[in-house]
């Protein structure tokens, strides 16, 4: 499964001090917990990360092959069911 970043002008990104290559540096390296669908999004795809020992959530979506990364943020919940 093949990830790709969203847009980089992302200003929900910078605001939470993350990146792009941030998540796909976890996803590389290993630290990418769970891939399941959104419950409020239809055709969403919600990927939980862990990034600098907490757990983000990065919505995708399917373009072709590839997912794209839509944005990320820190989740209390997501941190509590899935702790580093």
């Amino acid at each position: 499964m093949e990830f790709v970043p969203g847009d980089e002008a992302k200003e929900s990104l910078k605001a939470r001090g993350l990146t792009f290559e941030m998540i796909l540096e976890a996803i590389a390296d290993g630290k990418a917990i769970d891939f399941h669908p959104s419950s409020t999004r239809p055709g969403q795809m919600l990927l939980i990360v862990e990034i600098c020992g907490y757990v983000h959530v990065a919505p995708c979506e399917r373009r072709g092959n590839t997912w794209r990364i839509i944005t990320a943020y820190p989740s209390r919940k997501h941190h509590k069911k899935h702790p580093p």
